[in-house]
């Protein structure tokens, strides 16, 4: 037996214990438990399902990788179990998916993807170590593969919130100047604007109303959304409803510091684009500009000095 088909086997019948236990073992949470959670996570929100109008997602594949998570939970990776909750809000999908979840996922992505490679490379007139090589960097692509996805997102949702940011904050400006107060500006920005700003905006909003405190509801928005700059702006309204100062004031402060840095990041990006340039251009543009150029005389060369 060579040390594919043993890998093989080993991964087969890891995979088929982990499986089943996900499908038929663990224990049912009571539903008081269940209530909980979903209040938790903010799905209490969303209108009930019925089991027939849940996906197969939703249905098979969630359920699984909370158990696989559960199961596996102490030989996953420190990075995703510390900071999967982090990773989860800035992406905005921690209402949908928990960290035992995404751990899960990781998982089942890192066991069926080397199943995958070997059914299709099974057979295959393949030297058996690039089969284990393959196997294995598979492996490793497919564990990675979920927390990446997240991650794409989260950094994606935080430049829209960057973007959207300096409006937001004029808008805010201006409400209070008009005699409006700071909640009532909040709902003024999370109605007049879209994107993931406004909907955070309007949880805090949410949270503030049933009883939160308004300080810890902005702090938390600040580190919810993991940008560095709406974490300072709810840093500095937070301090000054504590000591009382003016909250126009600020607001106009943050909004003009708020667009010298997006000047700031504008000429920084631009400074960065010649040097970015210079691969494509020297692997790609160059080479052809030396064909188009060298190669008529080249040929003329050929023609007059090598021929004859």
């Amino acid at each position: 037996m060579n040390l594919t088909m043993l890998f093989m086997y080993v991964c087969v019948g890891g995979s088929m214990i982990l499986f089943y236990f996900a499908l038929f073992g663990g224990s049912k949470s009571p539903v008081f438990a269940d209530r909980v959670k979903k209040v938790a996570s903010a799905a209490a929100l969303d209108p009930v399902k019925d089991d027939k109008e849940k996906s197969f997602f939703e249905r098979v594949l969630m359920p699984m990788s909370e158990r696989i998570g559960k199961m596996v939970g102490g030989l996953t990776p420190g990075n995703i179990t510390a900071n999967s909750s982090q990773l989860l809000d800035e992406a905005g999908i921690r209402a949908y998916i928990t960290g035992s979840q995404l751990a899960g996922f990781c998982w089942m992505m890192g066991i069926g993807l080397p199943l995958f490679m070997l059914v299709l490379y099974g057979k295959s007139p393949v030297e058996p170590g690039l089969k284990v090589m393959a196997i294995m960097i598979s492996a490793i692509i497919g564990f990675r593969m979920p927390l990446i996805i997240v991650q794409n997102r989260a950094k994606s949702r935080k430049n829209l919130v960057l973007r959207s940011l300096p409006f937001a904050l004029d808008l805010l400006s201006i409400s209070v100047e008009a005699g409006m107060g700071f909640d009532g500006a909040i709902q003024t920005v999370s109605e007049r604007t879209k994107g993931p700003l406004a909907q955070e905006m309007s949880r805090t909003l949410a949270e503030v109303r049933l009883g939160r405190p308004r300080n810890q509801a902005l702090l938390d928005l600040g580190i919810r959304t993991g940008v560095d700059d709406l974490r300072r702006f709810t840093a500095a309204v937070a301090f000054v409803s504590e000591l009382g100062g003016s909250l126009s004031d600020v607001l106009r402060v943050q909004s003009e510091a708020m667009r010298i840095r997006q000047r700031q990041m504008a000429e920084e990006k631009a400074m960065k684009a010649p040097v970015k340039m210079m691969f494509p251009l020297i692997c790609c543009i160059l080479p052809a500009l030396i064909i188009v150029i060298a190669a008529p005389a080249a040929i003329s060369i050929y023609e007059n000095f090598v021929k004859r």
